[in-house]
């Protein structure tokens, strides 16, 4: 006995410890979700200095510090290798998480099935946490939920669907505005533009340079408004209209930042070089057209195709067949390799989506083989259920009579007891007229009053000794109290409480909820309408009931509860005000 004395305080202080550590790792895990967007690289050296203390960490905080490591590795554009990880906060977010949670676990597998080459599986993975989603929520991740919509457009851009990438940026602009975030919802705007230009929708590329010229220019990103218009100025130079896309091509090297001192644009960008050439094409300056068609050489994004096709319309321009005849045959290999590498991508994409409908197949068979078990197990209690059920409904029944009955009863007393009190009130009134000079009257209305006094007092001891929950059915069962509920109801032939019934519901507070009464029905702060409501909400009428009473909407209603929640309890809250006002 002496031992289990001696080992229960430091069981006590080992657990304290253990709490103590479990909230010092979550308070790490909340600096890092406020810093994980903007500094990833800060974040995951936070989370991997946490590693060590990882084995003392609960199921959950393991989970959360796990998903904000791939979370921070996915931001610092780390490649994934391995889906184990993701699957792992998948199965677990499924079961524990919020929809936010749902949405980061699905999202972090899409991005490992993406690096790992398997597209469908990705795209299967963006599109369960687009479902998680709860946009309706006020805290909704916003940023993630972009995200998602981001990678869903890029798999679909590589899978030549304009349409449907054209969609997905909708989304990335639609749910970045909700974010606040300006910069990514004219993005959004801006990369539905070359899928426009692949549909040879030229009226919409147009329309949507102009609009994210505009909005970079208004929220202050020059920079990224002169970079708006490679697409446009293609199609200008493919139009034939030489001055407009000059104006175009000005701007967008001398204020995009891309060129650097000598004219040289970023890497990446180089085929702007061919929309130079084209330019000067045009306006007959074949030798400064030359120039730019051979900068394209060694920028093999598609095997010098570019270059060959302009410098062959070059030498076609200075009729030199020679030339003519070279660059033609380097056109027609430079097509060709291309040609190789696009069908080349279409077996990988095929490959990838066979080795997901396989893997799918065995899926659903594991999937089928399961429901099966659920099923009978389902049945089983559901049959349960039914019996709990029917025995409740039973047991319910018989309360709901015995309750109506005491119910009535008790409203039957608080109505005599109120009767009582108004015939008092008439008697001490007639007392006050006849007190000087008919001492016989006076007598006589002395012991009715004395006789009613008795009764008040009788009354008065039974309710209060009676249960709360007595007292209330009491209270419920007042005749003003049924004279209001049944107005309620909104029928046309029942007319709405006049001021005479407002005064009689308030005099059965003044009686029966006497604190209630003085702190509430005689506040100066609070509005007649506040007061109103107040006793209605006291007496669990509904907010549709109440709008019928007093000719105001639900909303307004709810508005008012909560003004009154504040002036009274200091919560802003319409729910909680009943509950408060129950205390009383």
């Amino acid at each position: 006995m002496r031992a289990v004395r001696l080992l229960f305080p430091i069981f006590v202080l080992f657990v304290l410890f253990a709490c103590a550590g479990q909230r010092s790792h979550e308070r790490a895990l909340q600096n890092v979700r406020e810093i994980i967007n903007e500094y990833p690289d800060s974040a995951l050296r936070l989370l991997d200095s946490m590693e060590i203390y990882s084995d003392d960490f609960s199921e959950s905080t393991r989970m959360h510090w796990l998903m904000l490591q791939l979370s921070a590795q996915n931001k610092c554009y780390i490649e994934f290798h391995s889906d184990s990880l993701q699957k792992l906060i998948v199965d677990y977010f499924d079961n524990h998480g919020t929809s936010n949670e749902r949405m980061t676990a699905y999202y972090l597998l899409g991005r490992a099935y993406n690096d790992m080459g398997e597209a469908p599986m990705a795209l299967r993975c963006y599109q369960d946490a687009v479902e998680c989603a709860d946009t309706m929520a006020t805290d909704c991740d916003f940023y993630t939920l972009c995200s998602v919509y981001g990678q869903i457009a890029k798999i679909f851009n590589a899978q030549h669907l304009p349409e449907e990438a054209i969609d997905s940026w909708g989304h990335y602009s639609h749910f970045a505005l909700r974010d606040h975030d300006t910069f990514s919802f004219i993005k959004g705007k801006e990369l539905q533009i070359p899928s426009y230009y692949h549909l040879n929708d030229t009226a919409n590329c147009f329309r949507l340079t102009e609009e994210c010229h505009r909005l970079y220019t208004v929220y202050g990103y020059p920079e990224e408004a002169a970079s708006v218009y490679p697409t446009a100025i293609i199609l200008l130079l493919q139009d034939g209209q030489w001055q407009r896309a000059h104006q175009m091509m000005q701007e967008y090297e001398e204020n995009s930042g891309l060129f650097d001192n000598e004219g040289n644009i970023s890497a990446g960008k180089e085929r702007y070089y061919y929309c130079k050439g084209l330019y000067f094409m045009g306006i007959l300056e074949v030798d400064s057209a030359e120039y730019f068609f051979r900068k394209l050489y060694g920028f093999h994004r598609n095997r010098n195709y570019d270059a060959y096709k302009g410098l062959h319309t070059v030498y076609h321009e200075r009729r030199n067949i020679d030339s003519i005849m070279k660059y033609s045959t380097l056109c027609e290999l430079a097509l060709d390799s291309i040609q190789m590498d696009d069908q080349s991508d279409a077996m990988i994409a095929t490959h990838s989506l066979y080795n997901y409908s396989r893997q799918e197949k065995i899926a659903n068979l594991k999937a089928l083989e399961t429901e099966q078990t659920k099923w009978r197990m389902k049945l089983v209690i559901s049959f349960i259920l039914f019996l709990a059920v029917l025995f409740f409904f039973l047991f319910y029944q018989r309360y709901k009579r015995l309750r109506l009955s005491k119910e009535k009863e008790l409203g039957q007393m608080n109505t005599d007891y109120l009767t009582a009190v108004s015939k008092y009130e008439q008697i001490i009134q007639e007392l006050r007229v006849l007190e000087s000079n008919k001492e016989q009257a006076i007598q006589r209305k002395q012991e009715e009053v004395s006789k009613l006094l008795g009764q008040i007092d009788g009354y008065k001891k039974k309710f209060e000794e009676l249960p709360d929950h007595d007292k209330e059915a009491a209270i419920m069962g007042c005749d003003i109290v049924h004279s209001f509920q049944e107005k309620a109801t909104g029928k046309r032939e029942i007319q709405l409480p006049t001021d005479g019934d407002w005064q009689r519901f308030m005099g059965m507070y003044a009686k029966s909820l006497p604190t209630f009464y003085e702190r509430i029905l005689m506040n100066d702060d609070l509005t007649n309408l506040e007061k109103q409501i107040c006793m209605l909400c006291r007496l669990n009428f509904s907010n549709g009931q109440i709008s019928v009473l007093l000719c105001k909407s639900t909303q307004s209603v709810t508005n008012t509860k909560t003004k009154v929640n504040i002036k009274l309890f200091g919560q802003k809250s319409a729910s909680s005000l009943k509950k408060n006002l129950m205390r009383m």
